[in-house]
């Protein structure tokens, strides 16, 4: 039988805290189980109920709610592993159960001339000293911004992180992405031939510059992420759970899908404005409604971001990230190379996994 859930709370301002849920405990301002500082808290927020197959939340009729995975919950609700409940500006994320541990088996008494045959292993060597990082390394760190402030671990999480950029910033580049977008639909009916310059010319050669050099930058200012992550940030996403067909046969979608795109952009794509305008408003508005019917995730998982541990320069572009819009998925992101425009989607089945179409 598994031990107790074990629930990782992310406030503001505190350092993040583990907590075993082996009884019910309350969370709010003014509880006696986990008292929060934050002001969007009530006073008896919520109740965290164990049992031995499931950890359940009970919203304790909040003032501003409690989001389960972005989606608002009445009554009870089950939270599975990795579930984010969100209260306030605070999260408490299921991250596992612990490890029973069996009671030791009683060793028959040794006699003495046992124990005198006995070997006693040496003791372990002493762990070697880390070497200080070399003055390049450390030049590098406060050049990319990389460099640990006092008291700061040396992976936060994202609610962690240093802003560099206020969120109203990051809201007006993601409005101002989308809207380029749509400006080069438009310019791809009205001005095909200037439309089809700027996409085949500028954005499809620069876009494989700017996903290799600024991964992270890329995940922030993609218009397709915008619009799948709008109704999630907005609050009308109905958050569906994908259906099994979709989950799969998206494979065989995405090999139909390429292989038609590829063989039709050198007939069709290439010299028409209004056929590549209807493709890239068609993809536009696929996000859009994928964020309003499905349930958003994101799992950060390239080679920089694997397992938690990010390379400096990933470190240095995550800490430009909106950190709220992490919460959610990149679930659709455009993509483009010099033979043809391409587009990401994430596996329904797989959360963070892309697969080309």
């Amino acid at each position: 039988m598994a031990g107790a859930p074990i629930i990782e709370i992310r406030e503001p301002g505190r350092r993040v805290r583990r907590v075993v849920v082996d009884r019910a405990i309350e969370v709010g301002r003014e509880c006696d189980g986990e008292v929060l500082s934050d002001e969007g808290v009530s006073r008896r927020h919520l109740r965290l109920v164990p049992s031995p197959v499931a950890l359940s939340v009970v919203d304790l009729g909040s003032r501003n709610g409690t989001l389960l995975n972005g989606v608002p919950i009445t009554g009870r609700a089950v939270l599975e592993l990795g579930a984010v409940v969100r209260l306030g500006s605070t999260e408490i994320i299921m991250i596992g159960r612990a490890d029973r541990v069996e009671p030791a088996v009683a060793r028959r008494t040794l006699r003495a001339g046992e124990a005198a045959a006995l070997v006693i292993p040496p003791p372990p060597a002493a762990p070697e000293v880390a070497r200080p990082p070399s003055p390049v390394s450390r030049f590098w760190a406060q050049v990319l911004g990389t460099a640990p402030r006092r008291g700061e671990p040396l992976f936060p999480a994202y609610t962690e992180m240093r802003r560099r950029l206020p969120m109203s910033v990051w809201h007006g580049i993601r409005i101002a992405s989308v809207l380029a977008y749509l400006a080069l639909c438009v310019a791809l009916f009205i001005r095909p031939a200037g439309g089809l310059f700027v996409f085949f010319k500028v954005i499809v050669p620069l876009l494989p510059i700017l996903f290799f050099t600024a991964p992270g930058l890329w995940r922030n200012i993609c218009p397709l992420a915008a619009s799948n992550q709008a109704p999630r940030v907005l609050g009308f996403t109905r958050a569906f759970t994908p259906p099994d067909w979709l989950r799969r046969y998206g494979v065989v979608i995405s090999i139909v899908l390429f292989f038609g795109i590829t063989s039709a952009r050198i007939a069709l794509f290439n010299t028409s404005g209004p056929a590549t305008g209807v493709l890239l408003s068609l993809t536009i508005l696929n996000a859009f409604v994928a964020g309003i019917a499905f349930i958003p995730r994101y799992l950060p998982r390239s080679g920089l971001q694997r397992k938690g541990s990010y390379t400096s320069f990933s470190r240095f572009m995550l800490r430009a990230n909106f950190r709220q819009w992490f919460a959610g998925s990149l679930t659709k992101c455009i993509s483009s190379a010099k033979t043809i425009p391409s587009i990401w989607i994430t596996s329904a089945n797989v959360a963070g996994r892309k697969r080309r179409i």
